[in-house]
């Protein structure tokens, strides 16, 4: 049995975010050279958490309205759990460790 597109996608996102080499803060996605760029651009390396979902959605789909989609529920999603965006978790009030833990909330909602 095939995992839901939802749990691949955060999994996926999931391994950026863990990763500090793979994961920025302020920014969406970057390139290696620090540049600002959107997080389906070929030329990003490095992911916040929402950007992080929307490069997983986009790699698994090739869509970017799913994986701007995507990056909306998480949003939604983090804001139920944190009662604060997702980028204010992954910029300030926990940084990576808590942008794992919602991550790890949410793939075992899913689960479920």
């Amino acid at each position: 049995m095939s995992k839901p597109l939802d749990v691949v996608v955060l999994e996926k996102a999931r391994t950026y975010v863990a990763n500090p080499k793979t994961w920025c803060k302020w920014s969406e996605a970057r390139t290696k050279g620090g540049r600002k760029v959107d997080p389906w651009d070929d030329r990003a390396v490095r992911f916040c958490a929402g950007g992080a979902v929307g490069r997983a959605a986009y790699e698994l789909t090739g869509s970017v309205e799913i994986a701007v989609q995507r990056m909306l529920d998480l949003d939604r999603a983090a804001w139920g759990a944190r009662k604060t965006c997702i980028a204010n978790i992954n910029d300030g009030k926990g940084g990576r460790p808590a942008v794992l833990e919602v991550l790890d909330e949410l793939i075992s909602k899913h689960k479920e």
